[in-house]
């Protein structure tokens, strides 16, 4: 359904919710990867640190996965 609106990583939890077209933005998802290292070079506690790296490893593949999708689907515009 090209309406339907997601909750993305990394965005407020107030229950806003964002368009798919976010979803799919690969440079959604390694801004937030970006991000979120830019946070974990910042802790000291190192089991923190580390799960914070693997949130951004995942938004990373995430990256990937949408870059995946669009070259499966052609341009709707």
């Amino acid at each position: 359904m090209g309406g339907e609106r997601r909750a993305t990583c990394g965005g407020p939890l107030d229950g806003a919710a964002v368009s798919t077209s976010i979803v799919d933005d690969p440079k959604h998802w390694r801004k937030r990867a970006e991000e979120i290292r830019s946070l974990a070079d910042e802790m000291r506690d190192e089991i923190s640190k580390q799960m914070m790296l693997q949130i951004a490893a995942d938004c990373e593949r995430l990256a990937k996965r949408a870059e995946e999708r669009a070259k499966l689907q052609p341009q709707l515009k």
